[in-house]
C-alpha cells in the first residue's frame, strides 16, 4: 500500500494505493486504516482489488453494515448494497443543464434518527461523461465559520424531514436552481411511503464535537433540512441559507473523477457530498455500502 494526500491544498482525505483482499484480513492494517479514516474523513482506494465482495467486506473493516432506510434503492440481491442509478432515473434541470443522476449537497440518511456512520462507494457502469462525486469536510466547514456565527450555532438544532416530491427536499441549496424534468420510477411509492408516516421528522445538533477527536463539526445538511427548532420561521430559513451557502462553498470541496477499479470511503458524519449528474441519455449506476453507527445525538422529533 502507498497513502498520498488526495489535494494538497486541503486538510482532509488521503488516497490508499493498492489494497487487496489479502491486506484487510491484518488487523494491524484494518486499524490503520480505521485510523486514517477518522482523521482524514474521506479515503480513495486506487489501483487495488474493487470488486462488490471486496467492498462489502472492506466495507465491514470499518464496522456493521446496515440496509439503506428506502428499500426500493436496495439491490435485489445484495442488501448490503444501495444501488444509484443515472439515466432513465430521475432527471434534473440543474443551473441549466439537464443531469440525470444528479443528487445535490447531503449527508446519507440524516432524514432518520440514527445517521449511519459512513459508506463505501463503487462504479458498476461508468458513464462516457460526467459523474464525478463532490465532497466537503464539515470540519473544516466549521474552522472555516466566523466567530460570530460559532457562537450563533452552538446548541441550536436542525428538524430535517424527507419530503414528498423531490424538489420540497433542496429548499436550502442557494447555489443551485434545480428543476424536476422527471421523476425517479420509484418516487410515487416512496411518496406514498412518506405520506403514510413511514418516515417521521427528526432533530439533528448543528454543531457536535468528533467523537475521539473533540473537533467541532458543522452538521448541517442542506439537502432535507427543514428548519431550525425554536426559531420563527424567517429567523430559521435565513440562518439555514447563510450556512448552506458557506458549506456548500467549492474553494473548499474535493471534486472526485472516478477511474476504474476506485472505490471511496467516507465519514458520513463529518462530510458532505453530492452526485455532480450525467448528461441526459447517458447511464450511470453506482453500488454504496451503508456503515452503521450511531452518534447517539439524533432523535425523533416527537421525542
Amino acid at each position: 500500500m502507498d497513502v498520498t494526500p488526495l489535494d494538497p491544498a486541503l486538510s482532509f482525505g488521503r488516497m490508499v494505493i493498492g489494497l487487496r483482499a489479502a491486506d484487510i484480513l491484518d488487523p494491524h492494517i484494518v486499524q490503520q486504516l480505521r485510523n486514517l479514516w477518522i482523521e482524514c474523513g474521506l479515503i480513495v482506494f486506487r489501483a487495488g482489488q474493487c470488486d462488490p465482495d471486496f467492498q462489502v467486506d472492506l466495507s465491514r473493516c470499518f464496522g456493521e453494515l446496515q440496509v439503506h432506510a428506502v428499500a426500493e434503492m436496495v439491490h435485489p440481491d445484495r442488501d448490503e448494497l444501495f444501488v444509484a442509478k443515472g439515466g432513465g432515473g430521475a432527471l434534473f434541470e440543474v443551473n441549466g443543464d439537464l443531469l440525470g443522476g444528479y443528487i445535490p449537497w447531503h449527508s446519507d440518511q440524516v432524514f432518520t434518527a440514527a445517521t449511519n456512520h459512513g459508506g463505501i462507494l463503487r462504479v458498476a457502469h461508468q458513464p462516457e461523461a460526467g459523474g464525478n462525486t463532490g465532497f466537503v469536510d464539515q470540519i473544516e466547514a466549521y474552522d472555516a465559520l466566523s466567530v460570530d456565527l460559532k457562537e450563533r450555532v452552538e446548541g441550536l438544532e436542525v428538524v430535517y424531514r424527507l419530503k414528498a416530491g423531490t424538489i420540497p427536499n433542496f429548499t436550502f441549496l442557494p447555489r443551485q436552481h434545480i428543476k424536476l424534468v422527471r421523476p425517479h420510477p420509484f418516487q410515487a411509492s416512496i411518496d406514498a411511503k412518506i405520506e403514510s408516516g413511514g418516515y417521521p421528522p427528526v432533530v439533528h445538533p448543528l454543531v457536535f464535537a468528533q467523537p475521539g477527536t473533540g473537533r467541532k463539526v458543522l452538521n448541517l445538511s442542506p439537502m432535507f433540512a427543514d428548519s431550525i427548532l425554536g426559531l420563527d420561521a424567517a429567523e430559521s430559513d435565513g440562518l439555514l441559507q447563510t450556512l448552506a451557502f458557506h458549506i456548500t462553498d467549492e474553494v473548499r470541496a474535493y471534486d472526485h473523477e472516478w477511474q476504474p477499479g476506485d472505490l471511496v470511503l467516507w465519514d458520513n458524519w463529518r462530510m458532505l457530498h453530492c452526485a455532480r449528474g450525467i448528461p441526459d441519455g447517458m447511464y450511470r449506476e453506482v453500488h454504496r455500502t451503508s456503515i452503521a453507527g450511531d452518534y447517539a445525538l439524533g432523535r425523533l422529533l416527537d421525542a
